[in-house]
């Protein structure tokens, strides 16, 4: 495969409030969306996100941060995807992809990083019915790096709630701190 996975079982998910982990290049991130600028029951699917077999909508209420995050609602028998692809990133250097979710019928999903046509690299089988933060580091390799999507799926009928999904990178020696078991 054509993108590196730097660990998954050490930088996983479950981390509380954002990392102290230095953005590069100048602070800026490739992209950041806390969803607070969108009007409730925006449709994702028209804001540069790409919503597969269901439905993206804004809702306000009980948020990760804020007061706003996507409603993903899946279809009977497809599998659901709320992703921001597309993506160009420099090949070789070391990115953070973070996501925030909430299952409140305790509906399992994943979280994931592809890049071209490389295998995934997943956080799979979340089951958490209270705000998780999810945090997948990587290092996209050669032109895989030109076509990177970020992603929360998951199969069948069922309700995701999605927030503060950013992608950043960070300097090949930061260590971002490990997941809580």
């Amino acid at each position: 495969p054509s993108i590196k996975e730097e660990n998954i079982n050490k930088y996983g998910n479950n981390l509380e409030g954002r990392m102290n982990t230095p953005v590069l290049p100048d602070g800026e991130y490739v992209f950041s969306d806390d969803f607070e600028k969108y009007s409730n029951d925006t449709g994702m699917g028209s804001q540069g996100y790409t919503v597969w077999e269901g439905t993206g909508k804004i809702n306000s209420g009980s948020a990760y941060s804020g007061s706003k995050y996507v409603n993903c609602t899946g279809t009977v028998n497809k599998t659901f995807y709320f992703r921001k692809q597309n993506l160009k990133l420099e090949a070789g250097k070391t990115y953070v992809f973070e996501v925030s979710t909430k299952a409140v019928d305790g509906k399992a999903h994943n979280i994931g990083v592809k890049s071209g046509r490389s295998s995934a690299i997943l956080v799979s089988d979340q089951v958490n019915t209270s705000w998780v933060k999810h945090q997948i580091r990587f290092i996209p390799e050669g032109t895989d790096a030109d076509s990177v999507a970020v992603y929360v799926n998951f199969f069948g009928v069922g309700n995701i709630y999605v927030d503060d999904m950013r992608l950043y990178r960070v300097d090949d020696s930061t260590d971002v701190p490990e997941r809580e078991q």
